[in-house]
């Protein structure tokens, strides 16, 4: 499943659907904020702990804390994958 994330949101790599890049020396280590959404269909901008990354919106995943679960649940829809 994929999501549609908004400007503020914490994500994490998702990895059953993370593809391997250039920058998975940083890309996707720890937790990171999406600043722009729709940077082109499907691709958000997305700043991490060690740089920015444009990532397909499938990659990720929302990042929950246990005392907020489901606090982004009601925007959550799903989008088609990239190919």
């Amino acid at each position: 499943m994929s999501y549609v994330f908004q400007v503020g949101d914490r994500v994490v790599k998702n990895p059953a659907t993370w593809k391997p890049s250039a920058f998975d020396a940083w890309a996707g280590i720890g937790t990171g904020e999406v600043l722009c959404v729709e940077v082109a269909p499907g691709i958000v901008d997305v700043r991490w702990p060690g740089g920015r990354c444009y990532q397909y919106v499938d990659e990720l995943t929302l990042h929950f804390k246990p005392e907020t679960d489901g606090e982004f649940s009601h925007r959550l829809r799903d989008v088609a994958p990239h190919e």
